[in-house]
């Protein structure tokens, strides 16, 4: 198991239990802000293991944070009758948008450097923080 993945299991009932508590958006919110942070600061470069620990604790945080929220905002966001296709149509783009970032970092990592591979997921990641933050929760169709 990836060492970024590690803390996501154990961060998962907390992370439902934080959405039940204070909302769904505001859980989303946190984890896309933590994530993108986290590659910030992955982005500077660090040999001392105990931020780098802490930058792996951060990002499978954050991936808990995300998956739960993502996940609780849509059954919120769906009308009953067509929540199945809707969680299917939030995993399809989600896996496409997976799929498109782990070219486009592969990329960078290799052509450009390593940095310049974070510096665009915390870009990413600090443009979808502000897109939920400034929308109204449940303005969708």
């Amino acid at each position: 198991m990836p060492a970024t993945t590690r803390p996501t299991p154990p961060s998962l009932t907390p992370a439902g239990a934080a959405a039940d508590r204070i909302g769904r958006r505001p859980v989303l919110v946190a984890g896309m802000a933590l994530f993108g942070m986290a590659c910030a600061l992955f982005a500077f470069g660090s040999a001392n293991l105990a931020v780098l620990a802490a930058l792996f604790v951060a990002v499978g945080a954050s991936t808990a944070l995300v998956e739960t929220g993502e996940g609780a905002q849509a059954a919120e966001l769906l009308e009953p009758a067509i929540r199945g296709r809707g969680f299917g149509l939030v995993e399809l783009v989600d896996g496409m948008g997976d799929l498109a970032s782990s070219v486009i970092v592969g990329v960078l990592f290799t052509l450009v450097s390593p940095a310049w591979g974070f510096v665009y997921a915390a870009a990413l990641s600090a443009a979808a923080t502000v897109v939920l933050v400034g929308e109204r929760a449940g303005s969708g169709p």
